[in-house]
């Protein structure tokens, strides 16, 4: 999991990230100026990132099928889960909220809850540790373009990728035989079919904990065949020695 983990935390690239507006200067020139319509001159910069970029980020590293996440409501927050799926088939949740107002901070508040507990998958908690500097604004109260370019460098020093598409670290080579197997579940022969036809080659390309990874999820695919149906093959007949992961010679 510590490997998932760091893929899922790796940096976006630099044109991937955007920012907004936090603390600004119009309150303050709003008692200087006694005018309540006059605009804010200066601003926070606060870097974010979409949550479609985030969807990705989670497709790329865990795979479609290796994560999903469900929404429930408490004391008018929305709280947003995200389980990712373990090499061994366990599922593990995290979770976090945003708070709710009306309809359509509700529906702001379901992307950002779910922005939220990525973080906690590390799916940009770098952000939170970069710079917030005040820049200036411009007459519709967005950051003027050369202060842009100032923050794109701020994101490049702190590692940022320069441009899209970039794609996180490669899966390794445990994930990428766990995915095709997955693909296989709904067909016994076929699963069969593809083990035998790479087990000799994924033994040889793993670490002996990769490969049994590799060995633990397809004892479970085997074990979540329908009951209604003809009786799966036995472990043995996968080359798996019932129980026992396979030694390692």
């Amino acid at each position: 999991m510590s490997d998932l983990f760091e893929r899922l935390a790796a940096p976006f690239p630099a044109d991937a990230v955007s920012w907004r507006v936090g603390s600004s200067n119009k309150k303050k020139l709003q008692r200087e100026t006694g005018k309540q319509d006059v605009k804010a001159t200066k601003g926070q910069a606060l870097a974010y990132i979409d949550a479609r970029d985030v969807m990705d980020r989670f497709d790329a590293v865990c795979g479609p099928g290796g994560w999903q996440n469900r929404y429930s409501h408490a004391d008018r927050k929305t709280i947003c889960e995200i389980g990712v799926r373990s090499p061994d088939g366990e599922w593990i949740w995290k979770a976090d909220g945003a708070g709710d107002s009306d309809i359509e901070a509700e529906k702001g508040s379901l992307s950002d809850s779910f922005k939220r507990a990525a973080v906690r998958w590390g799916v940009g908690r770098y952000l939170y540790h970069l710079p917030s500097p005040w820049v200036d604004l411009d007459e519709r109260e967005q950051i003027k373009d050369a202060d842009r370019r100032k923050l794109e460098g701020i994101l490049r020093g702190h590692g940022a990728p320069a441009s899209a598409p970039s794609e996180p670290p490669p899966p390794s080579m445990a994930e990428k035989a766990i995915n095709v197997l997955r693909g296989c579940s709904s067909d016994k022969g076929l699963l069969q079919e593809t083990w035998e036809r790479h087990r000799e080659a994924w033994k040889k390309a793993m670490n002996g904990p990769d490969y049994a990874a590799v060995v633990a999820e397809t004892k479970r695919l085997v074990a979540a065949f329908p009951k209604d149906e003809p009786t799966p093959p036995p472990a043995d007949d996968f080359g798996l020695n019932g129980d026992n992961v396979p030694t390692f010679n």
